[in-house]
């Protein structure tokens, strides 16, 4: 159903808690989804209040997720550095053939 949703995964290690996360999680229409979280590890001095006030603070210890856009562009960014170089390269090697010939 379409609402906002408070995601909670905690994992234990010998009845301690070593990792958790917590999110909201906005469903706009209905459907099935995947969802990908990642535990981060809880410090051992205790300090939860400090922690779960950064949880929502995009510049705390806990970044909102990130969407696939960012990869993607990323992607392309990787793509298309990859072709100029190329591109340069055979330019390069066209020129040096193009002068030896004239010799």
């Amino acid at each position: 159903m379409p609402g906002d949703y408070v995601i909670t995964a905690s994992y234990y290690q010998n009845n301690t808690l070593a990792y958790s996360k917590e999110i909201t999680l906005r469903i706009e229409d209905e459907g099935d989804y995947v969802f990908d979280l990642l535990l981060y590890p809880v410090p051992e001095n205790g300090v939860t209040g400090i922690i779960s006030t950064r949880i929502n603070d995009p510049n705390g210890i806990n970044p909102p997720e990130q969407t696939g856009t960012d990869s993607l562009n990323a992607s392309y960014l990787s793509i298309a550095l990859m072709l100029f170089l190329i591109l340069g390269g055979v330019y390069k090697f066209s020129r040096k053939d193009q002068k030896n010939e004239k010799k």
